[in-house]
């Protein structure tokens, strides 16, 4: 795994879920995203990794227009991209 900033190796490794996203593109990774996501329970936070750079703006607007909150990024040294996505609490929508 890439190095984290201070701080965020912890975040990172909290997620209840991983998605392997390298390799994909547009819009397999949100695709595979919404899927894990259904999966969890609310609440509950997916670390998805990336190489590809415009998922950054895929999954912003996916959180934004889903209800999920997307909690970090990190551009990897590696050429990955790391996200957090909560999943929303449908309990208090």
């Amino acid at each position: 795994m890439d190095n984290f900033p201070p701080g965020f190796q912890s975040i990172f490794q909290s997620a209840c879920k991983q998605l392997d996203a390298r390799g994909m593109e547009c819009p397999q990774p949100v695709l595979e995203c919404r899927q894990s996501l259904r999966e969890m329970a609310d609440r509950e936070i997916l670390h998805i990794t990336a190489d590809d750079p415009n998922t950054h703006m895929d999954f912003e607007v996916y959180c934004m227009r889903s209800g999920n909150e997307l909690l970090a990024t990190h551009a990897g040294t590696d050429g990955c991209f790391h996200y957090l996505i909560r999943k929303q609490d449908r309990s208090s929508a």
